[in-house]
């Protein structure tokens, strides 16, 4: 069964790196991967450029994805997915704020019934 296109499974996902290893500085990843980070704040992503691939299963998996990938036509379907996906998310939670606030419910049409 599919899990994600990271990680095979949910255990494998657990093991991912909070912090940055020292040698990103060494390196200078960090001034590779900071501004990556930083216009994607909300997907919390140095989580997975910090991490260290140990698991030779995982890396092939991680090769065969992108193989895949490399298909221009799945490409742009699976971009086209993720845009309306991350836009179906960004509306929901439009949404749920606007029903858990309170002016919404002094402004909802059956408070009056409920309370009267």
């Amino acid at each position: 069964m599919f899990y994600s296109i990271l990680f095979q499974n949910k255990e494998q996902e657990m093991l991912v790196n909070k912090t940055e290893p020292e040698c990103f500085k060494d390196l200078n990843l960090d001034k590779i991967f900071e501004p990556i980070i930083r216009r994607k704040r909300e997907f919390d992503l140095q989580r997975f450029f910090y991490t260290n691939l140990q698991d030779p299963s995982l890396i092939v998996y991680r090769q065969e994805i992108m193989r895949e990938l490399e298909d221009n036509q799945l490409r742009k379907v699976l971009g086209s997915f993720s845009e309306e996906m991350y836009r179906l998310d960004k509306r929901m939670a439009e949404i749920r704020k606007a029903l858990s606030s309170e002016e919404s419910y002094e402004n909802n049409y059956l408070t009056p019934w409920i309370y009267a």
